[in-house]
C-alpha cells in the first residue's frame, strides 16, 4: 500500500481521535456535543483557533501549552489522537 494512503488514513483517524476526546470531555460533564460548536481551552474557556485544533501536531507545535493562558494541555489529548490515527492506518493497511 502506498505511504500516501497510510498518511491520509492516519490523519482521518487522528480526527476521529479528536472527536473521541471531545466526547470524553463533554458527555460526563453533561455538556452538549453541539454547543459550543468549537473546542475551547479547559482552563480559561477561550475558543481554540485552527492551529490549536490540528490533531497531534497542534499539541506539539504549542509544546503542550495553551496559547491563550499558558496552561498545560493534558497528554491524553494527543495520545488518544495518535493511537486512534495509528489504529485506523493499521486497519486500512490490513484490509487493503
Amino acid at each position: 500500500m502506498e505511504a500516501f494512503w497510510l498518511c491520509v488514513s492516519f490523519f482521518y483517524g487522528s480526527l476521529l481521535g479528536s472527536f473521541i476526546n471531545m466526547l470524553a470531555y463533554r458527555l460526563p460533564r453533561g455538556m452538549s456535543v453541539w454547543r459550543p460548536a468549537r473546542s475551547f481551552c479547559d482552563n480559561c474557556g477561550r475558543t481554540l483557533g485552527w492551529l490549536e485544533l490540528v490533531p497531534v501536531f497542534g499539541w506539539l507545535f504549542l509544546r503542550g501549552r495553551s496559547r491563550c493562558c499558558g496552561a498545560a494541555v493534558p497528554m491524553r489529548y494527543p495520545l488518544v489522537e495518535f493511537v486512534t490515527g495509528i489504529l485506523v492506518a493499521v486497519v486500512v493497511w490490513v484490509l487493503c
